[in-house]
Parts: C-alpha cells; sequence; structure tokens
C-alpha cells in the first residue's frame, strides 16, 4: 500500500477521491497524462486497496477503500514537506 502511494500522480488520485466517489471521466482530465497512464495509476492504487471500483454502465467510479489511508496521505506530505522534523507524529 505504501509503496502505491509512493508516486506523485497516485497521490494526486487518492486527494481527488478524498471528498468521495468519482467517475473515471472525472480523474483522467485532471492529468497531462494519457488516459492510459491513468488506467495504470488507478489499477496500482486498487490491486493495493488504497481504492475501490464500481461499474456503471459504461463507466466506472472510484472511491477511498478505507479512510485510513488519507491519515496516511497526510503524514506522507507532512514528511515531504518537513522530513526533518518526524516528531511532529508523536
Amino acid at each position: 500500500m505504501l509503496a502505491a502511494l509512493g508516486n506523485e500522480h497516485r497521490l494526486k488520485i487518492v486527494e481527488l477521491l478524498r471528498d468521495g466517489e468519482r467517475c473515471v471521466c472525472k480523474i483522467t482530465p485532471e492529468f497531462k497524462l494519457d488516459p492510459s497512464v491513468v488506467s495504470r495509476h488507478l489499477a496500482i492504487l486498487e490491486q493495493s486497496g488504497v481504492i475501490v471500483s464500481r461499474r456503471d454502465g459504461r463507466w466506472i467510479h472510484y472511491r477511498i477503500a478505507d479512510q485510513r489511508v488519507l491519515r496516511l496521505t497526510e503524514i506522507a506530505r507532512r514528511i515531504a514537506v518537513n522530513p526533518d522534523h518526524t516528531k511532529t507524529f508523536e
């Protein structure tokens, strides 16, 4: 799971899903990447248990699998911003 979150694009996907479920049609335009690359990032997140999907007709909707993932992303963001101050997590 941590390896899946160790990519800036996948972290952005998690941030996009913070407020709830989104259709892949709303996720893909947020990136300047080929849609197949975004799909691969979504697949990695799903395989690692970070997100889950559901099909609705021809569209796939994604959401955070477990809200504790959001806490992990907050910790990762703090470390990235201030790597020498791990005491902020105590």
